[in-house]
């Protein structure tokens, strides 16, 4: 029997960033993107029931799969256990125990700055999964509470980086222990008199409503989709709304969207990952797009405002290439699926 807190240590002695358990008994880790086989561990969902009283209370109650929070030698994981044809399977997402700081993630100053400047809207980080979206958004959301006295309320499902308040006064709520629906508890957070509000990820058309009647109100929104563009995030959001109101969103949209960052992580040479991010700010020609419906056409934009702030996926490949940070490999890879 190999105890979990075994495991854990091993995962991060080879800085993995999540443990799979496939088909009830093989383990795996996952580093730099791969999937690295680590033998059968037929005992893990039993050590994982250990340390987790509730987990079996909650996959009754999740459609046979669970997310959970789950701390682990000492260690914060988001924990997600489902049931598939062999029996429970598992995968365990190591969350980072500090703000990964912002020079390590390839944030640059004009992006903290500008999230520092901004008072009302809304702020998506998008991307695939395990891209890195909510290490970005905790680095962003920690900057104000570095630099800014605000009321922070957090909406996630499970909980994953747990703030430390420094400047700002910092609340976060979890799924199913404080709130049932992502758009019932934005609509509490917005009478909470919050400055910020976070919510993990839009997930339906409800809560991408909620969050641009937050932003509307006057609070600034950060939130995460799992779209790969600028210009797809944009739809995304539109096409969930119903045809009566895809108009109104659109404008809501155009007057409320402060900035779009969508990222991939890729393969660092010499070891680790990097991520390539397209960025979009507001102005008057990236509003004016939305509005009529030519969002595709921000592209453009995006490559010819770099002093704005904006970059569009071509132009951050071709960077990370230039700097040696990619390998021609990767650079070839997705600068064709761009």
């Amino acid at each position: 029997m190999r105890p979990i807190e075994e495991i854990v240590q091993g995962a991060g002695a080879v800085d993995a960033s999540d443990i799979l358990l496939s088909q009830n008994t093989q383990l795996y880790f996952r580093v730099d993107g791969e999937v690295q086989p680590q033998g059968p561990c037929p005992d893990f969902i039993s050590e994982l029931n250990r340390l987790v009283p509730r987990l079996e209370e909650a996959l009754k109650h999740k459609s046979g799969a669970a997310d959970l929070p789950v701390v682990i030698a000492g260690q914060r994981f988001r924990a997600t256990v489902y049931k598939e044809r062999t029996g429970l399977s598992a995968a365990l997402r190591f969350i980072p125990e500090k703000v990964v700081p912002a020079a390590e993630l390839g944030i640059d100053s004009f992006l903290l700055d500008k999230v520092k400047a901004s008072r009302q809207g809304l702020i998506l980080v998008t991307g695939p999964s395990g891209c890195g979206k909510s290490t970005t958004v905790n680095c962003l959301v920690d900057h104000l509470n570095q630099t800014r006295r605000d009321h922070i309320l957090t909406i996630e499902d499970p909980i994953e980086f747990v703030y430390t308040p420094a400047r700002s006064a910092i609340d976060q709520r979890e799924m199913g222990e404080h709130f049932d629906t992502f758009s019932a508890a934005i609509r509490s957070a917005v009478r909470s008199n919050p400055d910020v509000i976070v919510v993990g990820e839009v997930r339906d058309y409800e809560t991408a409503r909620a969050v641009l009647q937050a932003a509307e109100t006057g609070l600034l929104v950060f939130a995460t989709l799992h779209t790969k563009r600028v210009y797809n995030t944009i739809s995304r959001l539109i096409g969930m709304s119903p045809a009566e109101e895809k108009e109104d969103i659109r404008s809501t949209l155009a007057n409320n969207l402060l900035m779009i960052i969508s990222q991939l992580l890729l393969k660092r040479v010499g070891g680790g990952r990097v991520a390539a991010r397209e960025i979009m700010m507001q102005t008057d020609s990236t509003a004016n797009l939305i509005r009529e419906s030519k969002e595709k056409t921000i592209e453009g934009v995006l490559a010819t405002h770099r002093e704005q702030g904006m970059i569009n996926l071509t132009s951050s490949l071709k960077t990370l290439y230039g700097n040696s940070l990619i390998d021609e490999q990767t650079f070839a890879e997705n600068f064709s699926a761009a």
